[in-house]
């Protein structure tokens, strides 16, 4: 009885822990960074400055809790419980170390600028913490949604269920998690979010293009949720990212590392959902042949 007390308060602080991780990190992503580009210089480095001194100990705190957390559930499972918990804490640990050594460094420069005199190139080191805070972001949601599949959808007999069940498991945890990073990106370029429209007048395709990319994403989304579409529209929008990861590696010097972790997991999805693109293929090919 004891042994399953501490099992279940383990799950409440690992699950309470990644949780508010991700929703700290996600709700600034969309929020507060986006927030920044429309206040004066003065007032996003005092109020950047002083954030940083409240959230520091908190967040970092949280991250280290939710490592602890969920390697110490890897230890007191099995079977497939114990994998998953153990990747969840590895994205815990991998935004505690993207924080310490990539937006910490960042932040010690800031609180030694002038306010109303930055120096030259801060906006560039500024989009390098945007870049790290999508990282982290990433990381933080991916283990949260890895410790629900290990204290949800992965059952206690997961070890000797059919592998195929657990793997539309992991698949439909991607499928989500890609999925809300894609809401979000679109939902910022259809809402003309001054980063992106600063984007695409770098591109200099016209305002048009960042209408059609954010239509794109959007009718990505809703068919990564529909299961027979899911594979076709892993596929195009892996197409959509890898465009969007070569236009800031050549063009706008933008968040590279999310857009390509982005691409990475699409082309997971349709590798993982072909049979589902294999099936697409086959009926439109049938239909062109009745269309004959």
């Amino acid at each position: 009885m004891t042994s399953l007390r501490v099992n279940r308060l383990v799950r409440g602080v690992a699950l309470l822990c990644t949780g508010l991780l991700a929703g700290a990190f996600f709700y600034g992503w969309v929020t507060v960074v986006p927030a920044y580009q429309y206040v004066p210089i003065d007032v996003h480095l005092r109020f950047r400055t002083v954030l940083m001194m409240v959230n520091a100990p908190v967040m970092q705190t949280l991250m280290i809790t939710a490592i602890i957390a969920c390697l110490t559930l890897a230890v007191l499972s099995r079977g497939w419980h114990r994998t998953v918990a153990s990747a969840a804490s590895a994205m815990a640990l991998t935004s505690l170390l993207v924080t310490r050594f990539g937006n910490v460094p960042i932040n010690d420069r800031i609180r030694t600028w002038p306010v109303f005199a930055p120096p030259a190139g801060h906006l560039e080191l500024l989009q390098r913490w945007d870049s790290y805070h999508g990282i982290r972001t990433a990381t933080a949601v991916l283990a949260f949604v890895l410790l629900l599949v290990a204290l949800v959808w992965v059952t206690p007999t997961a070890s000797t269920a059919d592998g195929a069940e657990v793997r539309n498991d992991l698949l439909w945890s991607l499928q989500l998690v890609v999925a809300a990073f894609l809401t979000v990106s679109a939902i910022l370029k259809l809402s003309g979010a001054a980063t992106t429209v600063a984007t695409f007048d770098a591109l200099g395709l016209g305002q048009w293009f960042r209408y059609l990319v954010g239509s794109l994403e959007l009718a990505g989304v809703v068919g990564l949720l529909v299961p027979r579409l899911s594979g076709p529209a892993a596929l195009g929008l892996a197409g959509v990212m890898a465009g969007a990861t070569a236009t800031n590696v050549i063009v706008t010097g933008g968040p590279l590392f999310l857009t390509a972790a982005l691409f990475a997991g699409l082309v997971l999805l349709a590798w993982g959902r072909r049979s589902h693109i294999i099936a697409a293929v086959a009926f439109a090919s049938s239909r062109a042949e009745r269309a004959r």
